[in-house]
């Protein structure tokens, strides 16, 4: 195990135990959200997930990739992904309170063991990962179908906004002049998704210019 690697299984661990803290702080601990009712409801929702699902994700992932399970290793990186993405909904949009200052930790602890993990993934470790057998052109289209709608359903409602001058109500009834979501998808996830598609289709570990046919 590279020394990047190793000091980004420590982030996430940390990650997942400040997650753990914070999910938990916000289902059990009444009053703590100071948003609006439609935002506390959707903060819970997020707290649940995360405590269900990202929360073991990630540390069976760890687990297993420790044990040199490349599955394990994909497993971290998408349940990190999630808290790096949750995380910054919270950081961006909901109203401060006590966590605030966790809600940032877990972003950025997520983030940098997500680059270190990337940066510091070895030739074989992308050698098995590429060998994995996946539906790989079903589960590339499907991908770029995703990408595709939440791209069209948040312009279509960025595109009414300006028209109309009116905000979604998705966004009017959280209280905020605008969506976190919108950035975050637009320009990050949105992308990120579609390349991750067309280079599923392609076969190609790492990017075009290493595509192999099929």
């Amino acid at each position: 195990m590279t020394s990047r690697i190793e000091l980004a299984d420590r982030l996430a661990i940390a990650a997942l135990l400040l997650a753990s803290v914070a999910a938990g702080a916000g289902l059990l601990v009444s009053g703590l959200y100071r948003d609006t009712d439609e935002g506390i409801r959707q903060a819970r929702a997020t707290d649940l997930v995360t405590l269900i699902f990202a929360v073991p994700a990630v540390a069976l992932g760890l687990w297993r990739a420790r044990a040199g399970s490349v599955g394990g290793r994909l497993l971290a990186v998408a349940a990190l992904g999630y808290l790096a993405y949750s995380y910054a909904i919270y950081a961006f949009s909901v109203v401060i309170d006590p966590l605030t200052p966790v809600h940032i930790a877990i972003l950025g602890l997520a983030t940098w063991s997500l680059v270190l993990t990337v940066l510091g993934l070895d030739e074989a470790t992308l050698d098995l990962a590429s060998r994995l057998r996946l539906p790989r052109r079903t589960t590339g289209a499907f991908l770029i179908a995703v990408a595709g709608l939440f791209a069209l359903l948040w312009l279509s409602q960025i595109a009414g906004a300006i028209t109309s001058g009116r905000l979604p109500a998705a966004v009017s009834d959280l209280g905020l002049p605008t969506s976190p979501v919108y950035s975050l998808d637009l320009a990050f996830a949105v992308p990120l998704i579609t390349l991750t598609g067309a280079w599923l289709i392609r076969r190609d570990r790492r990017g075009p210019q290493q595509a192999s046919h099929s």
